[in-house]
Parts: C-alpha cells; structure tokens; sequence
C-alpha cells in the first residue's frame, strides 16, 4: 500500500498506468470545474474551457453532470430551464455518439492489446484470462452496456423533446455502469 504511488510511474509502458493516471486528472478537473461553477470563479469562457477538457476526459461523466445541472435549474426555476432542455439534449446526444465510438474502439484495441501483453508478459495474460478473467469479463460487459447499449438509448431519447426525465435516468445509469466497470 505504501508504494501504491507507483502504479503510475509507467506511463509510457503500462495501460494501467495511463487508466489511473486519466481517472485522476478526470476527478481533478471534473472537481475544478464543478468549484468554478458553483462559486462563479473565472470569466464564463475560462469555466467553458475546463468543462470541456473534463468533458474529453470523461464523456459520460460529464453527461451525468448535464442532466444535474438540469434538474438543479429546473427544480429552482421551472420557467428558465427550457434552454437548459435544448443544451442539454444537443449535449447528451454528442455524448451517446462520443460515447458509442470510443467503446469501438476499446473493442478493437483490446485484442491487440492483449496479444501485446501476450508477447510480452505471458504470465500476465494467463492471469487476465485465468485468475481475473471473470472479473475482466465483467468489467467489458458493464461497458459495453452502459456506453454501448445504453449510448444508443440516450441518443434516442435525447432527439425526442419531452423525454427529460427518462434520458436523466439512462444518463445516470450509463455513467454508473460505466463508472463501475
């Protein structure tokens, strides 16, 4: 536990490393911007600017945080959230679209990475499709469900007006499936 920092000394080599390293700088400016919003800090562009880097680190996350900026408008101001209804659907949609494409590519990317891992380091193989193969398996079925199957859903419902509350949902439980996975 003591050299836990370590995992992520490997960018160059390691996916791991990466995926830790991403997961945190996404906790990092997802936090910075929630703080920049709520307090009002920085001029309007700056905020945009940081929603947007955390917006390309984390795609369904961010679709999470849209549909609770939403609900948070609506809840206090029923009468102004009708362009929070058209920036969020516009936004939502992009991201289901973002969100499919990037699990094609994780799927096309990961028998080569495998096979890389295999060439390299056959223990670690056997042991991602032997010791920790259900967990791994697991892991690419929450994905492929929350960015792929519900991806779709979210596109659909986010092209219907009217469908606010139901695509809120499917938002939340993508990012979830996701976020577990």
């Amino acid at each position: 536990m003591g050299k836990a920092y370590k995992a992520v000394t490997n960018l160059a080599t390691s996916w791991l490393s990466r995926e830790i390293f991403f997961g945190v700088l996404f906790a990092v400016a997802g936090a910075l911007f929630a703080v920049m919003q709520w307090k009002k800090i920085a001029t309007f562009q700056i905020r945009n600017l940081v929603a947007w880097v955390a917006a390309l680190i984390g795609v369904l996350a961010m679709g999470a945080a849209f549909v609770a900026n939403y609900w948070y408008v609506q809840s206090k101001n029923p009468g102004c959230a009708s362009e929070q209804c058209v920036l969020l659907r516009d936004t939502l949609r992009w991201f289901a679209m973002a969100s499919i494409v990037l699990l094609g590519f994780q799927f096309v990317l990961l028998p080569v990475w495998v096979a890389l891992m295999a060439g390299t380091s056959v223990e670690s193989a056997m042991m991602l499709v032997g010791e920790f193969g259900v967990v791994f398996a697991l892991r690419l079925v929450l994905v492929f469900l929350g960015a792929g199957v519900l991806g779709l859903f979210l596109y659909r419902y986010a092209s219907s007006p009217g469908q606010e509350r139901v695509m809120g949902t499917v938002a939340y439980v993508a990012f979830a499936l996701v976020l577990v996975g």
